[in-house]
């Protein structure tokens, strides 16, 4: 039991550890200029965080873009204007709301997209192939449930933040 028990605990510090540096790694600009560069769209990061929340969250609000990207409301406007510049986003009215839009994707965002999920798979696939299929249906299933939890315990300490 007792080595059991440092295992356990090594494995939970290397989760960790491998977290905090996979996510600084992922907000780092090295990951988004490779993957562009494989793609062939020269995007400046802040188009590129763009674009690819609102692949991953659909249509949404400028607010809930903020929230998306982790930036202020005012930041996230200037990118957005440079997104609408650059031909990737576009702003419908809200219905219901005088002042209000929605950001969608432009077909051409639709394509860098397309073209940024196609290099994801170029780096993910050589990291993949060799995994069993039992393998990787246990690591999605701990990822998920990591995740999830994780997301979670964040709301609940947000939650308690604003009450």
């Amino acid at each position: 039991m007792g080595a059991r028990r440092t295992a356990a605990a090594t494995a939970e510090e290397s989760i960790r550890r491998t977290w905090v540096k996979q996510r600084r790694e992922a907000r780092s600009a090295r990951v988004p200029r490779l993957l562009q560069e494989w793609a062939g769209a020269h995007l400046d990061i802040s188009s590129h965080n763009i674009v690819v929340a609102l692949a991953e969250g659909g249509p949404m609000r400028m607010t809930d873009l903020a929230h998306e990207v982790g930036s202020d409301l005012s930041t996230v406007s200037r990118q957005v204007a440079h997104s609408e510049a650059l031909g990737l986003v576009r702003r419908e009215p809200l219905p219901g709301s005088p002042r209000g839009s929605v950001l969608h994707l432009t077909r051409t965002g639709e394509r860098v997209v397309a073209q940024l999920v196609t290099a994801w798979d170029r780096l993910l696939d050589p990291v993949l192939r060799e995994w069993s299929d039992a393998d990787l249906v246990a690591f999605e299933a701990g990822l998920t449930r990591f995740t999830v939890a994780l997301r979670g315990e964040i709301e609940r300490h947000l939650e308690g933040a604003r009450a």
